[in-house]
């Protein structure tokens, strides 16, 4: 659920960008500069799960410059109703710096 869940939505961002006049090139760069900055400010221990997301939306990106399609395709908001709580928990477990709810709540979603 969380991958088609990021997948949606860096997708649904693309499009809403790209219709505002944003290139690809400008999401690939951003992406490129995000990895370096966590491999600079973040602690190596901890650095690894989360350049595997951003290496994932990389590989959005690119398949997204691959499907003209998409660019074209209405898509909503990829948040269902349901799905909102989940995603308060883990902003609130965010904003809160609480590190092990928020592992404990990927796991169980990744399940």
């Amino acid at each position: 659920m969380i991958t088609k869940l990021l997948s949606d939505t860096v997708q649904w961002v693309l499009k809403s960008y790209i219709k505002r006049g944003f290139t690809l090139a400008y999401f690939e760069h951003e992406l490129k500069t995000w990895i370096k900055a966590i491999k600079k400010a973040i602690d190596k221990n901890y650095i690894d799960e989360i350049i595997d997301v951003y290496v994932y939306m990389q590989h959005l990106v690119s398949s997204f410059s691959n499907n003209d399609n998409l660019v074209n395709s209405n898509q909503e908001y990829p948040y269902s109703s349901l799905w909102e709580n989940e995603k308060n928990i883990f902003t609130e477990y965010l904003l809160d710096n609480d590190l092990s709810s928020l592992l404990e709540l990927v796991k169980k979603e990744s399940c």
